[in-house]
């Protein structure tokens, strides 16, 4: 990454390399860093993992995605198939017509 530059993960902890990223932090390579979550969690500041306790970092609990507006996705994209099937319309990525 940039020197200066912010990293955001909201994906999957594995992404991203605590150590290094620890490294880029405490030396301010990095502007700073978010993550909603990481390789253990939960996560715990202070701890002595290699991101217990750096700089111009903040952690979420793997949460980031909750919202009025996803959970109302959620629940739409849940019940769509259902309704599409009671009006008798295709249905998208059926796994057996039969």
């Amino acid at each position: 990454m940039k020197k200066g530059a912010f990293l955001v993960n909201t994906a999957r902890g594995e992404l991203v390399d605590e150590e290094p990223l620890a490294e880029a932090l405490k030396s301010g390579y990095l502007a700073g860093a978010s993550l909603d979550v990481t390789w253990n969690e939960p996560f715990v500041k202070g701890s002595d993992r290699a991101l217990g306790n750096v700089p111009n970092l903040m952690v979420t609990p793997h949460n980031a995605f909750y919202s009025v507006e996803s959970y109302r996705e959620i629940v739409v994209l849940g019940a769509n198939p259902v309704l599409r099937t009671i009006q008798g319309l295709p249905v998208r990525n059926c796994v057996n017509k039969k």
